[in-house]
């Protein structure tokens, strides 16, 4: 087999190798959908979806150590030799080991035989398979050179996950997206054609490369970020893997990116079980595997006068209290770390997948509308329906009067289920199928609300037709507050704003004592989505409040407009 040298340097050489590997995966809490503006619908080939894709691109620097291309990267595992020892490279971490061997022990040059067929990953995540080193060498040398200008954004990172909303052609939302990753958030750009219609869910956090997050609000705000933060670090595109990046300003950043695990403690793994956040207040916490808190403290990196990073641990736990001194920071998912006076090992790995049995559960206000005619601010409700995408085989989810219920896990309450009162908590307990024992309590801030109006159908019909309304609120959506409609005393409808025009019908109706206004074949546009019945639940000469029939949480303002 022949060996190639990509490059003449010294190297190191240490045995044994600490093999390393862990595989999770998850969804966090996404934010709540709303209905977009023009302004904020997603094309293929947009300058919104262009820079997503390139912040989303894969990052093929993070194996240079032995194949020195940034355009791709060699799937895992991998057999190489490098000076007459074989070695087998199982997971990204170790890349960082061996560069501490090459640093550590000289053994003359560099060089890296492949065990042929390797699989590489793309920038765009498509895999080739290289069946020799003439195949290999040919397709590196289609890469650009280290430090070279590349498509892939690295100063900017999106903060997982992110939800997409798809709309069908009466532009009402057909599906929702949940998108976790990179490569997930790639391959959904990827696939848009022009007869899809989406918008992305804000707000989206950002993650900068000096660790701060910004929030934004729409794709303008969102294009701005990206392009701003586009040259704003060292993309580290480089092939001097001893050139150490580490600073505590980068070391922070990579702690507060995502949650940790601790695979090996002392070359065993009794914490492999528990993952730790860094808060970005410097705070953390440290949960079991269900996601349940068992630990808290305070964080700091800091650089002592060895040039040495040192992360200082404040707790109560005390496998974990002390200062720890950074050995190896080259990888920014992967660090090795001893306690200063324990001298115990620890090794954190970044974990930015990781899946938390409730992540999807979180105390909520429930607000419904009496619409039963009766007026009694009593309503039934199907208790499932109060978290409808957080279903898992994995959970059992019971709803209480109580906390001491809850806890207890006594007394659960049946659905359907009618309130008592019209503001009240209901106690949500969500425990694991196989360990009851290991639960969480959510509370859901139930509102019954009386959404009959004091105007009549005839008051509502007299003061529609009083001049031009103005959308000004639509599911907490102010841009639609560009149209306003022109109710005429033919039922017909006029929806306009300075570049869209479009017609529809109206109606006014009563049901059990509420006046109800429907709205009907609206022609086209995203004002499409207000096609349905709506209560009328405030009505003045100047404003009038609508909600949705069938979803009382869906708030339609309107604001008259004379001018």
């Amino acid at each position: 087999m022949k060996i190639f040298s990509f490059k003449p340097f010294k190297f190191y050489f240490y045995l044994p190798i600490l093999f390393l590997t862990l595989v999770l995966s998850c969804q966090d809490e996404v934010s709540d959908i709303v209905n977009p503006g023009q302004e904020d619908v997603i094309e293929a080939n947009s300058d919104t979806a262009n820079l997503m894709s390139m912040v989303a691109l894969n990052d093929g620097s993070v194996d240079n150590i032995i194949d020195y291309a940034n355009c791709i990267e060699v799937v895992l595992p991998v057999t190489i030799t490098t000076n007459g020892v074989t070695i087998t490279i199982q997971s990204i971490q170790e890349y960082a080991e061996l560069e501490t061997l090459f640093q550590t022990f000289t053994m003359g040059q560099e060089a890296i035989q492949f065990s042929y067929p390797i699989t590489l990953t793309l920038n765009d995540y498509s895999t080739i398979t290289i069946n020799t080193e003439s195949e290999l060498l040919a397709l590196i040398n289609t890469c650009n050179d280290e430090n070279e200008v590349d498509d892939d954004i690295e100063c900017i990172d999106i903060q997982y996950p992110i939800a997409f909303s798809i709309y069908d052609t009466d532009f009402q939302v057909s599906e929702t997206v949940t998108v976790d990753n990179d490569e997930a958030l790639y391959l959904f750009l990827e696939s848009f054609n022009a007869s899809v219609i989406t918008s992305l869910n804000f707000p989206v956090t950002l993650i900068l490369a000096d660790g701060n997050t910004i929030d934004v609000n729409s794709n303008q705000e969102l294009e701005i970020a990206i392009a701003e933060a586009e040259d704003d670090c060292d993309e580290d595109d480089d092939f001097n893997f001893y050139d150490t990046d580490c600073t505590d300003q980068a070391i922070e950043l990579a702690l507060k990116e995502c949650i940790w695990n601790l695979p090996v403690y002392n070359t065993t793994d009794p914490l492999n079980s528990y993952y730790i956040q860094f808060n970005v207040d410097y705070s953390f916490v440290t949960y079991n595997l269900y996601g349940n808190p068992v630990h808290d403290g305070v964080w700091t990196v800091s650089q002592n006068d060895d040039n040495q990073f040192i992360l200082d641990l404040d707790t109560n736990w005390e496998d974990l209290s002390g200062s720890w001194i950074i050995d190896n920071c080259s990888q920014t998912n992967l660090f090795e770390l001893h306690n200063t006076n324990t001298q115990a090992l620890v090794v954190l790995e970044q974990n930015c997948d990781v899946n938390f049995a409730y992540s999807c559960f979180e105390d909520i206000t429930f607000t419904v509308c009496d619409d039963d005619g009766s007026l009694d601010l009593q309503t039934t409700i199907v208790l499932d329906e109060l978290y409808p995408n957080c279903t898992s085989s994995d959970l059992n989810t019971y709803y209480f009067n109580t906390e001491a219920d809850a806890n207890a896990s006594v007394n659960p309450l049946a659905s359907p289920y009618t309130n008592m009162s019209s503001t009240e908590v209901i106690y949500v307990r969500v425990e694991h199928v196989n360990n009851p024992n290991e639960f969480q309590i959510f509370t859901v801030n139930l509102i019954v609300q009386n959404c009959a109006s004091s105007c009549t159908e005839g008051d509502v019909d007299g003061i529609l037709q009083d001049c031009k309304w103005i959308i000004s609120n639509y599911e907490g959506d102010s841009s639609f507050n560009i149209f306003n409609i022109n109710f005429e005393n033919d039922q017909n409808m006029i929806i306009n704003s300075d570049n869209e025009n479009y017609t529809g019908n109206w109606s006014t109706s009563q049901d059990g004592g509420q006046v109800v206004v429907t709205l009907s074949d609206i022609s086209g546009g995203n004002v499409q989505i207000l096609d349905g019945d709506y209560y009328v639940v405030e009505c003045t000469a100047n404003q009038i409040i609508l909600h949705e029939v069938t979803n009382s949480n869906i708030e339609v303002v309107l604001d008259k407009d004379c001018d």
